[in-house]
This record gives structure tokens, C-alpha cells and sequence, in this order.
């Protein structure tokens, strides 16, 4: 399989919440493997001060997994993206009220970070957008 046969992983974090995304950015413009990242770790990765954000589940200071998952967005020439938790307050609304897909805000998370990627460019391949988590609010 060629990279162009792989799905681009493009991961999605609230902007107010995002180490990921920033780490990321910043390995990019340095232009180092996540792997030589890792051996500066805290050059990269950092807590994320007040982590805040309307999808709670995704709330961490920091993202353990980090390394790997910037391995496989650079491999794949895909991206760390941020949405507004008006963004995802949207992609709530759609995934429940047009899919009727009962997900909870973190879930939708990654529906948000695709409406964001979608409206900002055209897509020439298709794409997999997974949207997890079962919004219990209903639920004792």
C-alpha cells in the first residue's frame, strides 16, 4: 500500500485543549521526526494550562499517546487540527439532529474538525470521519 492509499490521520483537539495540536506544530516547523521529538519531550509536549472546553472527555493537560500518533500524521501527511466549541456545538447538533447519531460533544469532536477541514478545503479523496461516544446526559 502507497501512502496516497492510506487515509490521511488528521486528529482534532478543542482550541481550548489542544497539546497535541501544538506539539505537532511545533515538530512540523522543526522539521523532526516524532520519534527525535520524543527525545526532547519537553521541548514538544507540555501540560496545557486551564484545559477547557464543551467536550469534556477530552479534557487532558497532556497527550500520552502523542509520539505515535504524531508518527502516523507524518506518515500519512496528515494534521493536528483545533475547532471552537462553537464548532463542535454544531457538529453536535448535526451528528444528532440531521444523522441521528446520539453522541455526546466529545464525540462530535471529530465531526467538527472535519466541517472545519471541509468548508477551508475542497477534498479530492474521500474521507473517514469516526464519531464515538454516547451522550448519556439522558441517563441516571
Amino acid at each position: 500500500m502507497t501512502r496516497n492509499e492510506i487515509p490521511a490521520l488528521r486528529t482534532v483537539q478543542p482550541t481550548g485543549n489542544a497539546p497535541l495540536a501544538r506539539a505537532f506544530d511545533r515538530l512540523q516547523a522543526e522539521r523532526v521526526s516524532a520519534t527525535a521529538a520524543a527525545k526532547r519531550r519537553d521541548d514538544f509536549m507540555s501540560p496545557w494550562p486551564e484545559p477547557q472546553s464543551v467536550a469534556h472527555g477530552i479534557l487532558d493537560d497532556e497527550t500520552y499517546e502523542w509520539v505515535a500518533l504524531c508518527e502516523a500524521m507524518q506518515a500519512t501527511g496528515g494534521s493536528a487540527i483545533t475547532v471552537s466549541d462553537d464548532t463542535i456545538q454544531e457538529a453536535f447538533q448535526f451528528a444528532r439532529g440531521t444523522l441521528g447519531i446520539q453522541t455526546c460533544h466529545t464525540g462530535a469532536a471529530s465531526l467538527a474538525g472535519w466541517l472545519s477541514l471541509a468548508s477551508a478545503t475542497p477534498r479530492a479523496q474521500p474521507d473517514v470521519v469516526i464519531v464515538t461516544g454516547a451522550d448519556r446526559s439522558q441517563h441516571s
